[in-house]
């Protein structure tokens, strides 16, 4: 019995820990036009590629998503703290920094949104 239970131990331990590790390409969920590709979000040059989105909305819910699917549940597990458009050359990042519940633990991911449908925003005249 004994020896059962230290055979079965790793292999739980390693299902859990996988968890936590996505593949480089998915899908947002079953039937979903989003999917991820790229790295691990950890840098601009490693960033997670979101393609699918058919509005900027979608592209942010499905940011939310993946780091839900990474962390656990968004304002239980981890929370939003800043998020940065960064645009360099021919590339938009979305830089968002998340903080990792109960240890406050704060992480950065990039997430490459250059390809969502962005709607550019004209600056607001000024008063006179």
């Amino acid at each position: 019995m004994k020896r059962r239970i230290l055979a079965i131990v790793p292999a739980v331990l390693f299902i859990v820990c996988a968890s936590h590790t996505l593949p480089l390409q998915f899908r947002a969920s079953t039937g979903s036009a989003i999917y991820y590709s790229g790295g691990n979000g950890e840098s601009k040059d490693s960033a997670i590629l979101i393609r699918g989105a058919l509005r900027q909305s979608e592209g942010i819910e499905a940011e939310h998503y993946f780091l839900g699917r990474m962390f656990g549940e968004k304002g239980k597990a981890w929370d939003v703290q800043d998020q940065t458009i960064i645009r360099e050359e021919k590339r938009i990042y979305d830089m968002v920094e998340i903080q990792l519940m109960p240890s406050l633990q704060k992480r950065i991911f990039y997430f490459d949104v250059s390809k969502l449908p962005w709607v550019l925003q004209s600056p607001k005249p000024e008063r006179e």
